[in-house]
């Protein structure tokens, strides 16, 4: 998947940090906790899973992008703007899926 964002520093610079888990034992799946440097930065988290279904969601005020859904393998991704520099750990959830799965996030510097 792809997905292209502006508004965010335009140089090597951009990133701040990132973090990712597993679950062999299916859903839920967290990203891992993470927590940006500065309010209002770009926070994009993604999934990886085995036969994902059309009901996956992800919390904390994500807004899903694309949903890729198979049989096996399938992936989202997702993203929120404007965050704070609180700790944000989302849960990915896929109602009926079982499987391995993985999710990951990272977050984006605003000029």
């Amino acid at each position: 998947m792809v997905s292209a964002f502006k508004g965010t520093v335009t140089t090597s610079a951009v990133y701040d940090a990132s973090t990712g888990t597993s679950n062999a034992g299916g859903y839920p799946v967290q990203t891992g906790s993470i927590t940006p440097s500065h309010t209002g930065e770009l926070l994009v988290a993604g999934l990886y899973g085995e036969a994902l279904p059309n009901a996956t969601l992800i919390n904390s005020g994500f807004t899903v992008l694309d949903l890729q859904k198979t049989t096996s393998p399938g992936g989202a991704d997702s993203y929120l703007v404007g965050y704070n520099t609180a700790a944000i750990d989302p849960i990915w959830s896929c109602s009926g899926a079982s499987g391995y799965s993985a999710a990951a996030i990272a977050t984006f510097k605003h000029p």
